[in-house]
């Protein structure tokens, strides 16, 4: 095991000595998912920590242009290679490895270190980026941790600090996918799955967008990705500050976040060109300043010779074709998920006008009242009226103001119960009154009932009294 980490050592040392100029051979990295690009004075340069070294682009080749101060453990330097770099003001780059909190600075053919960490951990994955000249860090993972922790780097102590924010808490996801929307604040979400901590189920982003406010350090959820583009949407190719490239099903994807609008990149420009052959992690694509650029191997025999194509930004946005906007409100989400909502609230609706068209042209009033009511409505509620609401009346009563006395006692009951149920609808159609007679179980003897008018009726009762005590054709 030590012979070979010795070799290790001993390739990585001579990997850092090659000779300025020399093309980089077959077989070593060569894209820029090996290396952390920058442009410096016009020229594009990669930065490769692992080995030490920087590289200049010409022509169809990555030539070695000298070393790179990198002062790490040796064992730790093969964990560079996916190192990263992020623009600045005044012509500065930020540099880091993912995974790591090293930082370092690179202006002008410099590279400086800021950090004084030794290891800041869980954070692979981590959405990286740049605000006021500040780097930011959020989220992330390690050995089973993920975690949704925002931080910025404090130059006056050279360490991480935790950002604390306000509103609603970090959420926690997987390779946070993010850009401005204007303003400081950041949009962010997440299409990759998780395990749960402390379980084997996976956790599944549904495509809720977040806003970061970097002013007032407040994140907001603001809806959620519409269905048909979270259905085709992928890992991200390249970020620019207010526009992502990602893969898609149906070809590439334009997100920009600024004016919440998505387009699909043409298939002839997609696939008839070097766009055609990235992957789903976007190896071989960066973003510089508003140009996508583009390196691809020509020839799989000899893979030190690439093609660089670049795509302006406006030409590639403007080509592309529109497909609405990227982010809508949950509540729409929810109703095309549940689609059935939208009929049932129609219907709803129309129940509820056509009710009001028929309580807004129905007779109301006591006069109405009075007029709905026939010979037995009439002759029970009269008494009932004149006695008024502290009057409570027997079974046997009401048979007897009914006239049923003779009836069988099953007729009684069932023209009592009618009659007061009659009423009672009727009460409710012009009155307004829920219920105009009620009952209650006799005190002494639980079998029987008591009837009485309810004291809502009272403000009704004079002018209902003199309605009634009238022939019954006025």
């Amino acid at each position: 095991m030590r012979s070979a980490q010795l070799f290790l050592y001993i390739g990585i040392f001579l990997g850092s000595q090659l000779a300025v100029g020399q093309p980089i051979s077959a077989g070593s990295p060569h894209q820029p998912g090996d290396m952390a690009i920058v442009k410096d004075g016009g020229q594009v340069y990669g930065l490769q920590l692992a080995t030490k070294s920087r590289y200049r682009w010409n022509q169809d080749r990555w030539v070695l242009d000298g070393g790179l101060n990198v002062h790490l453990p040796a064992r730790r330097l093969p964990f560079m290679h996916k190192s990263q770099a992020l623009k600045g003001s005044n012509g500065r780059w930020f540099v880091h490895a993912p995974g790591f909190g090293h930082l370092w600075s690179y202006q002008k053919g410099v590279l400086t270190r800021l950090d004084t960490t030794f290891f800041a951990g869980s954070n692979f994955g981590a959405d990286r980026f740049v605000y006021h000249d500040t780097v930011y860090s959020q989220g992330g993972y390690g050995f089973w941790l993920y975690h949704g922790i925002i931080s910025y780097f404090d130059p006056r102590f050279k360490e991480w600090e935790r950002l604390i924010t306000m509103g609603h808490e970090s959420p926690v996801l997987p390779n946070p996918i993010a850009a401005y929307a204007g303003n400081g604040v950041r949009w962010f979400w997440a299409v990759s799955s998780y395990p749960e901590q402390g379980g084997s189920q996976l956790f599944e982003p549904d495509g809720t967008v977040y806003a970061l406010d970097l002013q007032n350090r407040e994140i907001t959820p603001i809806g959620q990705v519409r269905r048909a583009i979270w259905r085709e949407i992928g890992k991200p190719i390249a970020i620019w500050d207010s526009v992502v490239l990602t893969s898609g099903t149906n070809g590439g994807l334009l997100v920009n976040m600024a004016k919440n609008e998505v387009r699909r990149i043409p298939s002839d420009i997609m696939y008839g060109n070097a766009l055609g052959t990235m992957d789903a992690w976007g190896a071989g694509c960066v973003a510089l300043d508003d140009t996508l650029e583009v390196f691809t191997t020509k020839d799989r025999a000899r893979s030190n010779i690439l093609v660089h194509n670049q795509y302006a930004l406006r030409d590639l946005w403007e080509q592309s074709e529109p497909l609405g906007a990227f982010v809508e409100p949950k509540w729409m989400n929810a109703l095309k998920r549940n689609y059935w909502l939208p009929l049932l609230t129609l219907l709803i609706s129309m129940g509820a006008w056509l009710l009001g068209r028929f309580r807004s042209v129905r007779p109301m009033g006591p006069t109405a009242f009075a007029r709905e009511l026939d010979l037995y409505e009439r002759k029970l509620l009269l008494p009932l009226l004149l006695e008024g609401p502290g009057r409570k009346w027997t079974s046997h009563e009401l048979d007897e103001l009914l006239e049923t006395s003779d009836k069988s006692w099953d007729n009684q009951r069932k023209i009592r119960k009618t009659t007061i149920n009659d009423l009672n609808r009727k009460a409710l159609l012009h009155l307004e009154l829920s219920l105009l007679i009620s009952d209650e179980r006799d005190a002494e003897d639980r079998r029987e009932k008591r009837y009485f008018v309810v004291p809502e009726v009272l403000p009704f009762r004079r002018d209902l009294v003199d309605l009634l005590q009238q022939p019954a054709n006025f």
